[in-house]
Order: C-alpha cells, then sequence, then structure tokens
C-alpha cells in the first residue's frame, strides 16, 4: 500500500514539474532585462512569505505546546512537560523572529520600519 501511494506522490511530483515548465516556456521573457525584471518583481513578497509562515507555525507550536502540557497536567506519568515548555518556547521565538528582524532593519537605517530586499 505503501509503495502504491509512494509511487503516485511521484507522478504527482512530475506532473507538477512538467506543468511549470510548459508555463514558464509560454511566458519566456524576450531578453535578459525582462527576465530580471521579472525575478525582481517576484522577490518582493519574500519577506511578507517568509514572516507569515513564521507567524503561523509559529502560532501552531504554541497551541501543540500547550496542548501538551495540558495533556502533561491531565496524566502526569504518560507525559513530560519539558517537550512542551521547548514547544511553548519555540512558537514564541518563532512569532517574535520577524518583529526583532523588522526592529533591526529599521535600526540600521534602512528608511524605514518593515524590511527590504536588496536592490539589483
Amino acid at each position: 500500500m505503501f509503495k502504491r501511494i509512494n509511487e503516485i506522490s511521484v507522478n504527482a511530483t512530475l506532473a507538477t514539474i512538467v506543468y511549470l515548465q510548459t508555463v514558464s516556456v509560454g511566458s519566456a521573457q524576450s531578453n535578459f532585462g525582462d527576465l530580471t525584471d521579472n525575478v525582481d518583481q517576484s522577490i518582493t513578497n519574500v519577506p511578507s512569505l517568509i514572516a507569515t509562515a513564521s507567524y503561523i507555525i509559529g502560532a501552531g507550536f504554541v497551541v501543540m505546546g500547550l496542548i501538551k502540557f495540558n495533556k502533561a497536567r491531565s496524566h502526569p506519568q504518560q507525559a513530560d512537560t519539558g517537550g512542551a515548555i521547548i514547544q511553548v518556547v519555540v512558537g514564541a521565538a518563532l512569532i517574535v523572529i520577524p518583529l526583532i528582524i523588522t526592529a533591526v532593519a529599521g535600526s540600521f537605517g534602512n528608511g524605514g520600519n518593515t524590511l527590504s530586499r536588496p536592490t539589483l
């Protein structure tokens, strides 16, 4: 059964790669300048994507840590509180990382309090 699931996932991955290659060939750039402009516009959203992913993953870690901590309080013999505390701390760190990066970037005088990408 697992072999079949593995084959299906490999086929789906290959189909996705082929589709993305055909889409990129269909929207081929006419020169190198257009290509760099396209990459430049695509990179613009990366910092906000990383910050959003960090918030979501951090919130997930905090919730899972609190659930594990509640389970440890209910059944002290079956679960340890150390893992729950580590999950909450890691989740809190992931939530705070974008704020720290924004504060550090603003203190070095990049012209604002938001993350910016390097210019090409």
